[in-house]
């Protein structure tokens, strides 16, 4: 992408696109959520609703919001008659619990069908994905508690967050609850003040993650009139993870690795490849060229290469096999296969594409929020600890996995399954 953009295109775009006017007319809304940044966290979500839900809660909507909100999941499973029954039931006798066995939202409504208990296990999520095994040891949980109950397990997401893993969990999107509340509001006015709260978590929902159609036309307009100058903001853009990237993307952190790889009684030492990617460091290990099946055979400094990415959602590590010879890229995943590396199995034969071999998180997206968080409060020392502490544990993670490999090619290289 060129660096070179006339001014004029920027000036066009900013100050006389009346199409840009009213898309940022509708972005550049003040919103407390955003103020305290607590949009991009579960858990911030999970407080507010169960506070705006709960009807003894001094918000003054009383069941209002608490009955359009059922009505509308209840709706998505096609439970219209149970619908009609809360509707029709004075439902102050609620239980609204947050993190109830670290369940992000549970309600729970003694007695109210046919004699039983009625449940909805709720899970969040904003802007990250569920772990390994949670749903089902959430449902278990559930299950377990309330064996008698009429149980609904909801998994929350923006609009095209991907969904849940398994089919005992109903996907639902905040349109639903952006849909219950404005429902809720032409009710029930309550109390200003949280009135103008609720008002501004829905606008903020819609800004973030509701698609708009208007907006998405208006947004597809200015591509198509403006695409050279909206490519040099995009790539100029600063990101809120650039003070991560600068701490851990140094010489004095690759030294860091070579001089553990050192002291692990290794001759290895890893290489920076050039690369121009903001929130990503990739390495070869120089002696690995010595192999010629990873090195000359390859489009790549190397067939094989470790990387850092740092983004928002994730700190991880990664074990690639880059494009190359299709066979020699197989050979080397079978070797490293046969030789108990601690790779992906893969059923399938290896593609001529860039393949991910193993892969190790180091910062969960909460993890990096907070860290982002600190940077932007100023707070040093939790900033010194929070980078010393990455730093020591991306290192740790790194070294083993290169150890690993570097075995399995020495021990090929002596069987003649690699040359």
């Amino acid at each position: 992408m060129s660096n070179i953009i006339d001014s004029k295109q920027l000036s066009e775009l900013i100050m006389a696109d009346d199409d840009f006017m009213q898309l940022s007319s509708a972005q550049d809304v003040y919103c407390p959520f955003e103020a305290l940044k607590v949009a991009r966290t579960e858990i911030r979500h999970s407080n507010f609703l169960a506070d705006i839900l709960s009807p003894n809660n001094t918000h003054g909507f009383g069941d209002i919001i608490l009955k359009k909100f059922l009505e509308q999941v209840l709706g998505e499973v096609d439970e219209d008659i149970l619908a009609l029954n809360l509707h029709l039931t004075d439902l102050s006798n609620v239980e609204i619990r947050r993190e109830w066995k670290n369940i992000d939202l549970f309600i729970r409504l003694p007695k109210a069908h046919i004699n039983e208990d009625l449940v909805f296990a709720i899970e969040i999520k904003v802007e990250s994905s569920e772990s390994k095994g949670q749903l089902e040891k959430y449902r278990n949980i559930v299950n377990e508690a309330y064996p008698k109950a009429k149980v609904f397990f909801m998994f929350l997401t923006p609009t095209d967050h991907e969904g849940p893993s398994s089919d005992k969990w109903k996907h639902i999107n905040f349109e639903t609850v952006i849909n219950a509340i404005e429902s809720g509001l032409a009710v029930a006015h309550g109390h200003d003040t949280a009135r103008i709260m609720v008002e501004s978590y829905i606008s903020m929902l819609r800004r973030r993650y509701v698609m708009s159609q208007e907006l998405e036309e208006l947004a597809n307009k200015i591509w198509s009139k403006h695409r050279s100058a909206l490519e040099f903001l995009i790539e100029k853009q600063p990101m809120r993870i650039d003070p991560i990237c600068e701490a851990v993307f140094s010489e004095e952190f690759d030294q860091s690795i070579n001089k553990r790889l050192a002291e692990s009684a290794s001759e290895l030492e890893l290489v920076v490849m050039s690369v121009n990617a903001r929130s990503r460091r990739e390495w070869k290990v120089r002696q690995w060229e010595r192999f010629s099946d990873l090195g000359k055979a390859s489009r790549t400094p190397n067939l094989l290469k470790i990387e850092l990415v740092v983004l928002e959602k994730i700190i991880a590590i990664r074990l690639v096999l880059c494009p190359g010879d299709k066979e020699i890229r197989q050979k080397i995943y079978n070797l490293l296969d046969k030789k108990d590396v601690s790779i992906k199995r893969r059923k399938d034969k290896i593609t001529d594409s860039w393949t991910r071999l193993y892969s190790k998180t180091i910062r969960s997206a909460n993890d990096v929020s907070k860290m982002i968080e600190s940077y932007e409060n100023g707070e040093s020392e939790a900033i010194e600890k929070s980078i010393i502490k990455l730093e020591k544990d991306i290192v740790s993670s790194i070294v083993p996995i290169i150890l690993e490999v570097n075995q399995a090619l020495e021990e090929g290289f002596k069987e003649g399954l690699i040359k």
